[in-house]
């Protein structure tokens, strides 16, 4: 309505409305659909992955100190085989053969020793790394 004075009004609706579509909108259902499946999907993959690399690290773990209490037990018998052996060897009822043979089982019992501990270590930190901890603490401890 116009009458000159500068004061005019328009009103209108728009309506849209599609009446045929070509399956689109059933079409993007769909493929909604299967996107949210394979999302679902792969996140119970990764789920799957990550309970599998926690449980290989704890039974790493398990197995290196079970090591590492087997080697503590081989130093501590070779060392007594080395005691002996020595003080054979001092009273002359021993060969130096024996003796170098003895403290040659217990540098290797160490050795094995020393082996496991650094296993032990590195299946601490793959656990650590699987449960998504940090690796070093982050305040030193105070003494």
């Amino acid at each position: 309505m116009t009458q000159g004075d500068g004061r005019s009004y328009t009103a209108g609706v728009m309506l849209q409305w599609d009446l045929w579509d070509g399956f689109s909108t059933r079409s993007k259902a769909r493929e909604a659909k299967a996107n949210l499946e394979s999302a679902q999907e792969e996140q119970r993959k990764l789920r799957l992955a990550l309970n599998f690399e926690v449980e290989r690290a704890q039974l790493d773990l398990k197995a290196a100190e079970e090591r590492l209490t087997a080697g503590s037990k081989t130093v501590e018998q070779a060392t007594e085989s080395a005691k002996l052996t020595r003080g054979r060897f001092e009273q002359g009822l021993a060969l130096s053969a024996q003796l170098i043979d003895s403290e040659t089982a217990l540098v290797a019992a160490r050795v094995r020793r020393a082996e496991a501990e650094s296993d032990q270590q590195i299946a601490i930190a793959a656990l650590r790394k699987a449960l998504a901890l940090p690796q070093l603490d982050s305040q030193p401890n105070a003494k």
